[in-house]
């Protein structure tokens, strides 16, 4: 079992509590995974009660770092993007569950250029699926319609924010999220033999644009 500490985010508990959160997973050496500044309203909060923006306060708070791990990530600053990227820190895209309640769309393309560490996630019910298909078929599409660019992200790019990349978010590319020797084998299969699946072309956009979880 792994453990991390999820304190919501700084409108959901005290300034107080999020110090000692902070305090508590230094002590157990475990990750803090956090909401940040996922909808527009909340750098208006931060800004109000620490004259910070979102990420900009988490930062300070001392939150950022390998084992600071922050959901949506919807409204950041070029500066907070580079935050992100000089201190390590790792990020869990909802783009379903973000479109689903009108948050916006996370600039990902200009993370993974600054080789922030992205990984794919559902947000929980919030986003009506548990289908990581769904899920990275609706990253890559909102990616290049936002930025009005069919490149802005590839498939292979997502299919290791799935696998690979997505374990290293949660500090565990050494367990899993590759088939090498000493890994875990976890592993899907998927059967090909199906009208929508019939391979044509290269496999990987053929996974992330016709896979179902079904």
């Amino acid at each position: 079992t792994t453990v991390a500490i999820g304190p919501g985010s700084t409108e959901d508990i005290s300034h107080s509590l999020m110090l000692k959160t902070k305090q508590l997973a230094d002590e157990l050496g475990i990750n803090v995974s956090t909401h940040v500044a996922g909808w527009i309203e909340i750098n208006a909060y931060t800004l109000r009660q620490f004259g910070e923006r979102d990420l900009e306060h988490l930062h300070t708070v001392g939150l950022t770092g390998p084992r600071g791990v922050f959901f949506h990530a919807v409204w950041l600053s070029d500066t907070e993007l580079e935050i992100l990227a000089q201190t390590g820190s790792k990020v869990v895209h909802c783009p379903i569950a973000n479109a689903y309640l009108g948050y916006g769309i996370a600039p990902v393309s200009k993370m993974l250029a600054r080789g922030i560490p992205v990984g794919l996630g559902t947000d929980g019910a919030a986003s009506y699926t548990y289908d990581l298909w769904e899920v990275g078929r609706a990253a890559a599409m909102l990616q290049k319609a936002s930025r009005l660019d069919g490149e802005a992200i590839t498939a292979e790019q997502i299919l290791a924010m799935l696998t690979i990349d997505g374990a290293r978010v949660l500090g565990l590319d050494h367990q899993i999220g590759s088939l090498e020797v000493g890994k875990r084998a976890d592993i899907i299969v998927i059967d090909f033999d199906q009208p929508h699946l019939l391979p044509d072309g290269r496999f990987v956009p053929k996974l992330i644009y016709s896979t179902q979880g079904s």
